[in-house]
C-alpha cells in the first residue's frame, strides 16, 4: 500500500517483491535497496523523516499458496 502519491514514484507491493525473490534472490536484494533508497530520498524532500515501510503483505485466501 503506497499512502503518498501524488508526486511520488509508484512503488510496487511488496506481493511482487516476493515474486521477484522466488525467481532471481539477488535481483529481489538489489530492487529492494533501490526501492528503500527512493522513498528514503522522496520523504526525506518533503520533510518526512520516518516510515514505517515497506510492510509485510501476507496474503490470505486461496491465490497465497
Amino acid at each position: 500500500m503506497q499512502r503518498f502519491r501524488d508526486g511520488f514514484s509508484p512503488i510496487p507491493s511488496m506481493s511482487r517483491l516476493g515474486e521477484l525473490w522466488d525467481r532471481d534472490v539477488l535481483a529481489a536484494c538489489r530492487t529492494a535497496i533501490s526501492i528503500g533508497y527512493l522513498i528514503a530520498g522522496e520523504l526525506r524532500s518533503c520533510g518526512v523523516d520516518l516510515t514505517f515501510a515497506p510492510v509485510l503483505d501476507h496474503g490470505m485466501g486461496p491465490q497465497w499458496p
